[in-house]
């Protein structure tokens, strides 16, 4: 990524969050790549780069794989190396600690990837939708979602990012007025506490660049708190491949 910037004015918030309301509708359709950057210091020191995929046609899918990702505390995992796959009511979940030690196999069978199906009623009394609410939160719909409930929407700016001009929109998003939002539903609601949770913070700034066609390029979220920062970055490109299943010799189905 490569940034090359000048100051520019800045007309009224109303202004500012008819675009980036814009930019969250238009994602809400969008087949994109994304390339997802994290790094907390501090109060728990990590970081990883990773890769995911987001699609809403024929079906909703996503697929995330961070490794070096470390995850708020569920039964079903723990550790880092993350990997999903969402397709439609289908999760495959691929992690560290369901890997297999030896010829008995893991914890959880002989095979890595972990096919759960999410329609089972048994999903909801194991609380797996915790491993869905984790991998939204890094999804670029729900992040520039936030930004437009931000007091302090702004467009600041005129940037070039990786060689493409873009008009760049800075905001504090606080976690109180977020979750307040009509549109975010309750698991929302969770998610986004969870991922100020991360950084023991309440509110973030949060930055969104624009290519000239209004589709989002990149964008990026900070949090500071007494206990260290986090720092969220991703950039955004139009899908390339499809999401598909992991290879069926390497899948177990979870036993619920």
């Amino acid at each position: 990524m490569t940034l090359a910037g000048c100051p520019g004015s800045a007309p009224g918030r109303a202004t500012a969050l008819a675009a980036i309301r814009a930019a969250a509708a238009d994602l809400e359709t969008a087949d994109v790549d994304v390339a997802v950057r994290v790094s907390v210091t501090g109060f728990n020191t990590w970081q990883t780069s990773g890769t995911g995929k987001v699609s809403h046609r024929p079906s909703p899918a996503m697929a995330w794989d961070l490794p070096g990702m470390q995850l708020e505390p569920h039964w079903l995992y723990g550790g880092d190396n993350l990997k999903l796959i969402l397709l439609g009511s289908t999760l495959y979940v691929n992690q560290d600690s369901l890997a297999p030690r030896d010829d008995t196999g893991g914890p959880f069978g002989h095979r890595q990837w972990q096919k759960i199906d999410l329609t089972n009623p048994q999903a909801s009394l194991l609380a797996l939708s915790a491993i869905l609410d984790q991998a939204d939160q890094y999804a670029p719909q729900r992040l520039v979602d936030m930004l437009a409930t931000s007091d302090d929407l702004r467009r600041t700016g005129t940037e070039t990012v990786d060689g493409t001009p873009t008009t760049r929109y800075d905001g504090t998003v606080a976690l109180a007025g977020a979750v307040r939002e009509p549109k975010f539903d309750r698991d929302a609601v969770r998610a986004i506490k969870d991922f100020y949770r991360t950084a023991q913070a309440s509110q973030a700034s949060y930055t969104v660049w624009l290519a000239a066609n209004g589709a989002v390029r990149m964008l990026s979220v900070t949090m500071h708190s007494a206990d260290g920062t986090l720092d969220l970055s991703e950039e955004l490109a139009p899908l390339t491949g499809a999401i598909e299943a992991p290879p069926a010799a390497d899948v177990e189905t979870f036993r619920m």
